[in-house]
């Protein structure tokens, strides 16, 4: 066959020459503003899919690439030098000037000499270190670590944050105007100079794919640049964030003037059709799910599309460098299904009507014995073993089924996945499951109040939920339950009850608990049906679209009255209910030990909730640490600073815990810092803590946090020692703590 030229129009950019007989080569890049735990699965997906019709695809993660460049030892130096030379005094334009620990931790990190600095630029290696993971001092020092990062990244380059967000929050939450998203400088700047400088940039379509709130800005800042060094290209941008959020007007007409197409939604056809576009003059019209500008105005595409896996092709992560992740074992994504087979749920996106691809109508699962496969093919080639399902849910059957597959090809994979509390879990397809690799199951619960649960259209059987648990957890899966508060109607007497409930729980049927306070999203039932919810629909439209006329994504509503991303509604009694929540769990951790995290909203019986550590410990065994202890054990037992740790006043009723030789700073006022303080000048536990208690009156929230410190996190890292008290009257409840656990009792 003879070659000929196709000449297509590059959009804006003149005509472009390539042979017709070669597709167009494809490159996707991964900006920073993501996790580092595993690839994103988007990417992988999408290069799978074109693979699988011959059309080459290399992805680029920028994101994991940027971690690694910013604890370089250099990074590091320069971070330091330039924490060093802030002005933080009172009066200064730095937003944290004047502020106390802000001051003091400058001066300790402008002091770390040439090992502390190394510590923290060993972090990679040290997430990544199987061994670290197994010890749970370690693990907590490398946490602690990366910490003192977010210290030096959030103090140079204040306002913005450090860990990114998901679709909402993250590094650049604190800048609500394009203008400024360019304007700002980033840590990850030179690192992005000089990771472009070595792409090879002859491909015909470059995309970005962004997953966060944060990917979709470096997006926008990046566009000039990818202009810039590929001329000739087709700019495609795409992403979880756009297909979750409604792209607002002003945002479009921005990211349609920095890119040739946008896909918001499925992108397997999309990415397809954008390859055909260059290649053969199909009309961009006809890309899937997709906007762009032509003559000044914005186009959508007519073809809405959810992928229905009609590739039958396996992700490609051939691209990744999957020892790069910050995981102690690999784990890759995958997708067990798509779309929600519920979809009913009143406070969830996937439940909104979007005609024909609607999630329960277009929901779909692979073939098992395609999904084992796929398993048995990435297991092979990269040495994985865990996976992490990416999807909204796996059905009862599917999970069976997929089980069967895994268990007939013979291989040794664990699965994570979110799961229905459904009918469907018989006996026979829970131990289906859980031999065939289910290890770790998130359960959406959100209320055991049974109104509550119908308002939500849960659609669960409430009373048959605790034996389903208990079959899990007996044939060792780490579950997980997903609860809400708040939600609208909810009255103080129905979250009470559900926490009973809960409680009652505890150690029986769940791990962990994960409560969130209820958020309004802007295209759930609840937000298009107001009404039926309590809500008046007036007020709520305007404030819809007020925010449907910014230069931002649409996913939450934040409350009128408060502008948090907190829902309120009238007479909500939202403070009593968090104190009713703060109080159950301090009555129980009088006499059971837990872990408490992400500002106590995770109570979990283990130190590592997240399911990637579950995993990782289903495999290996529990890490290594100090034996867990209640809240009654501390009381009997004498707590002492570990070698090195000095206590410095800072200033008010502010404390530091400081050892410059690992580095460590760690900064308490209130209870926390009183009780420590104490502790300094007298070991016994008790002793400091009924004084400061009465000195204090305390919430019931306020002695968990310090509970979860001591117990947790500073015996972790050393910088506590505890030991019991041998008298008879070391396990006595002291009368002063228990006046703290009633509800009604506690100060807010």
């Amino acid at each position: 066959m003879s070659t000929t030229w196709s000449h297509v129009p590059a959009p804006g950019r003149g005509w472009a020459e390539r042979p017709s007989t070669a597709p167009p080569g494809v490159v996707l890049i991964v900006p920073p503003g993501g996790q580092y735990a595993y690839p994103n699965l988007g990417p992988a997906s999408l290069a799978g899919h074109l693979g699988g019709l011959g059309i080459d695809c290399r992805v680029i993660d920028l994101n994991v690439e940027g971690i690694h460049a910013l604890c370089r030892t250099e990074s590091i130096d320069a971070l330091v030098e330039q924490t060093r030379a802030l002005d933080l005094t009172p009066g200064s334009d730095h937003p944290r000037a004047g502020s106390p620990d802000a001051r003091h931790l400058q001066s300790v990190l402008a002091d770390l000499d040439g090992t502390a600095r190394h510590r923290i630029a060993d972090l990679p290696d040290r997430l990544r270190d199987p061994a670290v993971l197994a010890d749970r001092g370690a693990w907590s020092e490398s946490l602690h670590h990366l910490g003192l990062l977010a210290n030096l990244v959030e103090l140079v380059h204040a306002p913005l944050r450090f860990l990114p967000g998901s679709l909402v929050g993250g590094m650049f939450s604190a800048l609500e105007r394009p203008d400024d998203w360019r304007r700002v400088t980033t840590p990850y700047d030179d690192f992005l100079d000089e990771a472009l400088d070595r792409i090879d940039w002859t491909a015909e379509v470059v995309g970005i794919s962004a997953f966060t709130f944060d990917q979709l800005v470096y997006a926008y800042r990046l566009a000039p640049e990818l202009r810039r060094r590929a001329p000739h290209a087709l700019l495609a941008l795409g992403g979880n964030v756009l297909g979750e959020s409604e792209i607002t007007p002003q945002l479009q007409t921005l990211l349609a003037a920095a890119y040739d197409v946008v896909v918001s939604g499925d992108g397997e056809l999309a990415l397809e059709r954008i390859v055909d576009h260059c290649w053969k003059g199909r009309p961009l019209d006809d890309v899937p799910n997709a906007f762009f500008e032509r003559e000044g105005k914005i186009v959508t595409a007519a073809e809405r599309y959810r992928y229905r896996f009609e590739s039958r092709q396996a992700p490609d992560f051939s691209s990744f460098d999957l020892d790069k992740y910050l995981l102690p074992e690999p784990v890759l994504p995958f997708r067990l299904s798509n779309g929600c087979d519920w979809g009913r749920c009143t406070f969830c996106s996937e439940s909104k009507d979007q005609g024909p691809i609607t999630a329960r109508l277009s929901y779909q699962e692979p073939e098992p014995d395609q999904v084992a496969a796929h398993l048995e093919h990435l297991s092979s080639q990269f040495g994985v073993r865990s996976f992490v399902n990416c999807s909204s849910l796996v059905t009862a059957e599917g999970a069976a089924d997929i089980g069967d597959a895994v268990v007939s090809r013979g291989i040794d994979v664990s699965w994570y996945a979110m799961v229905r509390a459904e009918a469907g879990w018989t006996p026979d397809r829970i131990r289906r499951a859980v031999d065939g690799g289910a290890r770790a199951l998130n359960f959406g619960i959100e209320s055991f109040h049974p109104r509550i649960s119908r308002m939500m259209k849960k659609g669960i059987n409430l009373r048959q939920v605790p034996e389903q648990l208990r079959a899990f957890r007996d044939r060792g899966v780490f579950v997980t339950l997903y609860t809400l508060c708040n939600f609208p109607t909810e009255t103080f007497e129905e979250f009470s009850e559900h926490l009973d409930t809960l409680r009652d729980q505890v150690g029986d049927t769940h791990d962990v608990s994960f409560k969130s306070n209820f958020m309004l999203v802007a295209d759930a039932p609840v937000a298009e049906q107001p009404v039926d919810f309590g809500i008046a629909p007036e007020p709520l439209a305007r404030r819809i679209e007020e925010l449907r006329d910014q230069p931002l994504p649409l996913y939450l509503v934040p409350d009128e009255s408060t502008g948090g991303p907190i829902h309120r509604f009238p007479g909500d009694r939202l403070d009593e209910k968090l104190d009713r929540y703060h109080a159950t769990y301090l009555n129980l951790v009088l006499d059971r030990p837990l872990y408490l995290d992400r500002d106590l909203e995770v109570i979990s019986l283990q130190p590592h909730w997240e399911p990637e550590l579950a995993l990782a410990a289903a495999r290996n065994g529990l890490p290594t640490g100090p034996a867990p202890m209640t809240l009654t054990e501390l009381l009997g037992s004498e707590v002492r600073l570990g070698p090195g740790v000095e206590l410095h006043e800072v200033e008010g009723d502010m404390i530091a815990l400081v050892d410059r030789s690992r580095p460590l700073a760690r900064y308490y006022g209130g209870l926390q810092g009183e009780v420590l303080r104490r502790l300094a000048a007298k070991p016994s536990f008790a002793a400091a803590f009924h004084p400061a208690v009465a000195a204090w009156d305390p919430s019931a929230k306020e002695v968990l946090e310090l509970y979860e410190e001591i117990h947790h996190q500073l015996r972790d890292l050393g910088v506590l020692e505890v030991t019991s008290i041998e008298s008879d009257s070391a396990g006595a409840r002291p009368a002063t703590t228990s006046t703290t656990l009633t509800t009604q009792g506690t100060r807010r």
